[in-house]
């Protein structure tokens, strides 16, 4: 009976976190309202507060799907028979493909936390190393440069970002191209170049 019951509870919290990350994009973090959440997948204010505590811990726990999806876009990538560079200019524009998709939820959590990007990092951080781990060989294939290849991943990661807050500041309309920009500036890193 208690597997059943840890099978109906997933399949709730899944349901929970479906219909939020949805809800997220539509009205953005602060206009959601959890009552309207719940009315909408017809379940009580409670029950969701069963499973998140705050609509702030619902909102990175949506965040961590999407890593989780991310990871098995990587995942997938990585295991292909191409270039090292390719897997990582493909890489650079998988994340900008995601982030696009996410417009409203993402602006609305980055312009409400100047630190969006460091706590999620934090808060995540078994994910973000599964998913740093995959870019290690290709960077220690292609380096000149004697940095760390973890720290390059960090470096890469902050390049996007930077992209990303611009692009939550209505400064950039789109990524198109930026992952080819991005790319270069890392490869430029990676090469040692001046």
């Amino acid at each position: 009976m208690s597997q059943m019951n840890n099978k109906i509870k997933n399949m709730k919290r899944n349901l929970i976190l479906e219909e939020a990350l949805l809800m997220f994009e539509e009205f953005g973090y602060e206009e959601l309202k959890i009552s309207d959440l719940a009315k909408n997948i017809g379940i009580s204010v409670g029950t969701i507060y069963s499973y998140f505590k705050s609509k702030e811990e619902l909102y990175s726990a949506c965040v961590l799907s999407e890593m989780e999806k991310a990871y098995e876009a990587h995942k997938i990538l990585f295991s292909q028979d191409i270039s090292n560079e390719e897997k990582i200019k493909s890489a650079i524009k998988i994340k900008f493909d995601i982030i696009s998709r996410k417009r409203t939820s993402l602006t609305s959590g980055m312009l409400n936390n100047p630190f969006f990007f460091e706590s999620h990092q934090i808060m995540h951080k078994d994910m973000i190393k599964k998913i740093y781990e995959l870019y290690i060989e290709p960077i220690d294939e292609l380096k000149k440069v004697n940095i760390d290849s973890y720290q390059l991943v960090y470096i890469l990661n902050s390049l996007s970002n930077s992209y990303m807050i611009r692009w939550a500041e209505d400064d950039l309309e789109s990524f198109e191209g930026k992952d080819k920009e991005v790319f270069s500036i890392f490869m430029s890193i990676l090469k040692g170049c001046k």
